[in-house]
């Protein structure tokens, strides 16, 4: 497992950036949707994201004493509990240690984001992980809003040395494999992984960033800008690790999650992302994939390679400014 980034319970290095997305925010600022974030964006005139309401929807960051609580402050809260018939895993320092077992949502509160989501036709999803090797397939669920292995709303996971995503759509069978990317050699690495999906429903476009770059996409335009989501009956519920409904087969996945957020948006550049306490502050999104040999493709791999060392020595520094 990766060294933590924060031993000093968090304290703030001087030299680096907020975990943020928009430039310039001071290194000691409040998360964005907390009270305190919100007083101090209005006093130094930060971000969209820290508005309020405007910060992500559901907050996992596995501080204790409540690391199982959804600490976002919006209602219903998707608070966590282990899946009753899967290997119990552990908890430590604000991060969780996913054994093969599952961390799941009640029925009731996952309807909940379901509904929120469709409202909004957009939504993001952000986790920062550390994956105990490359030899996971399943493929192995991370985070995942699910029925059970064909039927989903949306999913990031590991398969092999890669991460993929699958999301569901009006136009996608009910599986989100026919609207889903994926990204190979990512793993193994000794250091936290910062991975963000982002569907944004106006466009009909898909993509998946990986320290901060936009590492694939798939647009459709043409698609209806709609979320579809199993609001009765057994329906999706949200969860970090094994998939639902396979207490014999859960590709189940180990490795830890330091911080976990579903925002009902598509995150943009100018947003403000949560700190994640075992791992450094969080990069900047860029959007678009740069053509080969441009400035933009070049400045993504040095990003890449940047997020790799820095995860690797578990060193705190600022996010990356991509062309």
């Amino acid at each position: 497992m990766p060294r933590d980034a924060g031993q000093d319970a968090g304290a703030a290095d001087a030299s680096t950036g907020d975990a943020s997305m928009d430039a310039g925010a001071p290194d000691a600022a409040p998360d964005a949707g907390t009270d305190a974030g919100i007083d101090a964006a209005a006093d130094a005139g930060i971000g969209v994201a820290c508005a309020e309401g405007a910060g992500p929807r559901v907050r996992w960051d596995f501080e204790s004493p409540r690391p199982r609580e959804d600490s976002a402050g919006r209602a219903p809260a998707l608070d966590l509990s282990w899946a009753p018939d899967l290997p119990m895993g552990d908890f430590g320092m604000g991060r969780a240690q996913l054994d093969g077992g599952r961390l799941e949502a009640s029925l009731e509160a996952s309807h909940a984001l379901g509904e929120a989501l469709l409202a909004a036709g957009s939504y993001s999803v952000e986790v920062w992980l550390a994956s105990e090797g490359a030899d996971q397939t399943g493929p192995a669920r991370i985070v995942t809003c699910s029925t059970d292995a064909f039927r989903r709303a949306f999913t990031i996971a590991q398969d092999g040395d890669g991460l993929l995503y699958r999301i569901r759509t009006t136009a996608t069978n009910e599986n989100g494999t026919t609207r889903a990317g994926s990204v190979g050699g990512v793993f193994p690495t000794d250091g936290w992984v910062h991975a963000v999906l982002v569907w944004d429903g106006a466009l009909g476009r898909a993509s998946l960033h990986l320290g901060g770059a936009e590492a694939t996409a798939d647009t459709h335009p043409g698609e209806p800008a709609a979320l579809e989501w199993a609001i009765d009956g057994d329906g999706e519920r949200c969860g970090l690790g094994a998939e639902f409904g396979e207490p014999s087969e859960p590709r189940a996945w180990q490795g830890e999650v330091a911080l976990a957020t579903i925002w009902d948006r598509a995150l943009q550049r100018r947003d403000r992302l949560p700190r994640s306490r075992r791992a450094r502050p969080a990069p900047r999104l860029t959007t678009g994939a740069p053509q080969p040999g441009s400035r933009a493709a070049a400045s993504r791999t040095f990003a890449a390679l940047s997020h790799e060392i820095t995860g690797l020595f578990g060193l705190r520094g600022a996010g990356l400014a991509l062309a």
